[in-house]
């Protein structure tokens, strides 16, 4: 009855990560866990003011993503679910939204993870084509972010 349950308990907490993208998907997005302060931005090729980057969070909990943009009232929060595929290159993400009018329509994206420092480059419309370059020049519709780890 014991292995049953451990096998039970074991296929529900390994299940949340898609098996065909194995364990460097979770590897990544057990290092992605926590919060993340958007230090630097270029927006279809323009840069990000600074004072919108210091109140530009992302927070990660277990598959869910929570982006936190510039206007800081807590109100806009942009919930997301999100997947990893580390055996592309670059690396891809979809991030789905969870809620609201955009509810299951997906931002695919790139990443590159390099200890505390993450940069995501993400159409600005859902339902875009991945990005295939850490480039968000004019007229490309691109958001290139680099965000770095909160130290607690």
């Amino acid at each position: 009855m014991s292995r049953i349950l451990l096998g039970s308990l074991t296929a529900i907490v390994l299940g949340t990560v898609d098996p065909a993208w194995g364990d460097d998907a979770r590897t990544d997005r057990d290092k992605l866990q926590g919060a993340w302060q958007v230090t630097e931005g270029v927006s279809d090729g323009r840069p990000v003011p600074r004072e919108q980057l210091e109140r530009m969070k992302v927070a990660f909990a277990g598959e869910k993503m929570s982006i936190f943009p510039p206007d800081g009232d807590g109100r806009r929060t942009v919930e997301n679910t999100f997947r990893l595929d580390p055996g592309k290159k670059p690396k891809a993400i979809d991030a789905t939204r969870a809620e609201g009018g955009s509810e299951g329509k997906t931002a695919s994206g790139i990443y590159e993870l390099d200890g505390d420092t993450l940069r995501l480059c993400l159409p600005a419309r859902l339902e875009k084509d991945r990005p295939t370059e850490f480039a968000a020049p004019e007229k490309s519709g691109l958001v290139l972010l680099t965000l770095k780890r909160v130290k607690k």
